[in-house]
């Protein structure tokens, strides 16, 4: 096999490396024949200059001149902190660069910002090869790492790729180029064996291997990582950084956070970034630093950790907040006006040279800018099918809802199964039932809905670049569908056996199965109104008599239309009902004068099951733009 010079000079690079790992025959094979995903040797500087982002907060009330209960109500002025302020900066391919610094310091919003990931008032310049670059090119050519691994758990890595796969690549890849590039990466990112694991049974290294995996799938030469290191041991951490080495020797630019790391994996970094308060404090080699920091008197001890060391030098000491921003201000002065901090400004000759690759970025970059999406109807596909899997491997949880269901069921058929049919007890009995088995049907069918989306938002909201809100809605909605139909229709179906209505046939359940799964649907598109909908169900008192300010209420009111509709479907089939031998009690004598009382009409039948179906599709677009609404306004980092 013919070796590439780019494949030359990874082997070249790897043997000077001391962190490097060797690359697998496989990725060489498949850089070689792969149409798509081959990988580049990319020549580019990402650089940025005076970046200030900034956040808006309320100010808070003196604490001596205003109380809580006033705090409430009087008016509060905003204002905007910085985040960071003026950074500038910049990094090549080849390098790997780790951005420290402590806790607050801007690590995160600098990496966000530089990837142009961030949603928020940003300002200042981002140039790729002394070009502006606009952030749909930008998150196109480059991958972003979260701090957090944040995935559908009970997915296999395979699986989880396998999707993955789907939503970042090209739609026209063949399946074979999907398989084989997936399986590349699990061997070069040491994950074989962990193909059949779930999720939540990986390591926290693995995990985090599964991440990078991830944003590998288009090979992209710029890759950000928030601190990928973060709750890991020392091996895997060290793992972790020797595999981003690797991958800055094949010609990426590779930049990450990173919370004061050992000096055995600080040495793997070609560069680092100190900031401080949100300002640049030193950019540079580690030599380089160590220089610095001695002409600011700051010299570190040999036997002592050099991240440690500026780390604590750039922190703010409790109790002495004065002194210590009194410090970190000196220390990035001094860095602004060196000779170092000007090189890094003025150095422009690798910048200039490399501004033919960018302005010929039909050719460089034509993967990434052709990369077309997947259609609408196989992103719902996927997210379907993810759900799906998710929905049948979460047995535990889903057992108990169903179990608490069935219980409930059983509850209500031995407080209601020894009525005497046809008499005024039995009305009575009958309509507290039918009013129990629409709100219990509608109220569990909501918490499934509480169950779902909380947990899943998250993963949305990171994964909400690849594919529509619309597209992600639909798929949730169609999970919900089997268990929105088949958990009402076996709640019906125990009662329906064990208790006395006016007829116990099929045809009878499976009429009064209609408005129970219609309002079973309606209510996962639920919307917090649940004292409007209980008041104006009708079991309280007759419709009929409420105010005419106030009458129009019932029709927001699922318990009203389902209420209705169930009462007609059982009480119109209702001939003559016996009455009390005590004349002073009142007598209903058939079901027509049942519904009267309620002020539920029969010809209404039609309009109560019609609006259900309207309330299922209106809440649920209005539940869609509250999804897209938040997918905008989120961070997407």
């Amino acid at each position: 096999m013919q070796t590439t010079p780019f494949l030359s000079y990874v082997h070249a690079t790897e043997m000077e490396n001391s962190c490097s790992v060797e690359m697998s025959e496989s990725v060489m094979r498949f850089v070689e024949t792969s149409p798509l995903l081959g990988n580049q040797e990319f020549d580019l500087t990402l650089s940025w200059q005076n970046v200030t982002v900034s956040v808006k907060r309320k100010k808070s009330a003196p604490k001596l001149t205003t109380t809580w209960l006033k705090s409430q109500f009087i008016w509060k002025k905003t204002e905007h902190a910085a985040i960071l302020d003026n950074v500038s900066g910049n990094i090549r391919s080849g390098n790997l660069i780790a951005v420290m610094g402590s806790s607050g310091c801007g690590k995160t919003s600098l990496l966000a910002a530089v990837s142009k990931r961030i949603k928020g008032k940003v300002s200042g310049k981002i140039l790729l090869c002394d070009r502006p670059v606009d952030g749909s090119l930008l998150t196109k050519i480059s991958g972003f790492v979260p701090q957090k691994d944040i995935a559908i758990e009970t997915l296999t890595t395979k699986e989880h790729l396998q999707f993955m796969s789907w939503m970042r690549l090209d739609r026209e890849l063949c399946s074979n180029t999907r398989s084989m590039w997936i399986q590349t990466l699990f061997s070069d990112l040491n994950l074989v064996g962990c193909e059949d694991t779930p999720i939540s049974a990986l390591s926290g290294g693995e995990r985090r291997r599964l991440s990078l995996a991830v944003e590998l799938l288009t090979d992209p030469p710029l890759l950000f990582c928030d601190e990928p290191t973060t709750g890991l041991d020392t091996y895997n951490a060290s793992t972790v950084v020797e595999k981003l080495r690797v991958l800055a020797s094949r010609g990426k630019a590779v930049l990450c956070s990173i919370h004061q790391p050992p000096s055995d994996i600080l040495s793997c970094f070609h560069k680092i970034i100190l900031l401080a308060a949100g300002k640049v404090a030193f950019q540079g080699t580690l030599t380089q630093a160590h220089t610095f920091f001695s002409s600011q008197g700051l010299v570190c001890p040999l036997s002592y950790n050099p991240a440690e060391f500026y780390i604590q030098q750039l922190s703010i000491v409790p109790g002495k907040e004065d002194e210590s921003l009194q410090r970190i201000h000196c220390i990035c002065e001094a860095f602004s006006t060196s000779n170092q901090d000007e090189y890094l400004q003025l150095s422009m000759p690798h910048i200039q040279a490399a501004r033919n690759s960018i302005t010929e970025i039909s050719n460089d970059f034509q993967k990434y800018v052709t990369m077309r999406k997947i259609h609408w109807h196989t992103q719902a596909y996927w997210l379907t099918w993810r759900s799906i899997v998710d929905s049948r491997r979460n047995k535990s949880g889903h057992s108990v809802q169903v179990a608490v269901f069935l219980v409930v069921s059983v509850m209500l058929t031995l407080c209601f199964m020894n009525t005497e049919v046809g008499t005024q007890s039995w009305i009575q009995n009958i309509r507290g039932l039918l009013y129990l088995i629409i709100s219990e049907v509608f109220f569990t069918s909501a918490y499934v809905v509480f169950n779902t989306f909380p947990r899943e938002i998250p993963v949305f909201l990171i994964e909400s670049g690849l594919y529509s809100a619309s597209a992600y809605y639909f798929s949730k909605m169609v999970t919900l569908i089997p268990r929105t139909v088949i958990e009402p229709l076996i709640f019906l179906g125990i009662i329906f056996v064990l208790v006395d209505f006016v007829r116990r046939d099929i045809i009878m359940y499976l009429t009064m199965a209609v408005p129970v799964v219609l309002v079973a649907n309606s209510a996962t598109a639920y919307v917090p109104i649940d004292l409007i909908s209980l008041i104006m169900a009708g079991i309280f008192y007759n419709i009929r008599a409420l105010p005419a300010s106030i009458i129009w209420l019932k029709y927001l009111s699922q318990f009203y239309y389902s209420n209705e509709a169930l009462a007609v479907l059982h009480w119109q089939e209702v001939g003559q009902i016996r009455c009390s031998n005590d004349t002073s009690l009142p007598c209903l004598e058939n079901g027509q004068e049942i519904l009267d009382e309620y002020g539920f009409e029969t010809e209404n039948l039609f309009k109560d099951l019609t609006a259900l179906a309207i309330f299922y599709i209106v809440l649920h677009f209005v539940g869609f733009l509250s999804v897209w609404r938040r997918s905008k306004k989120s961070a997407a980092y």
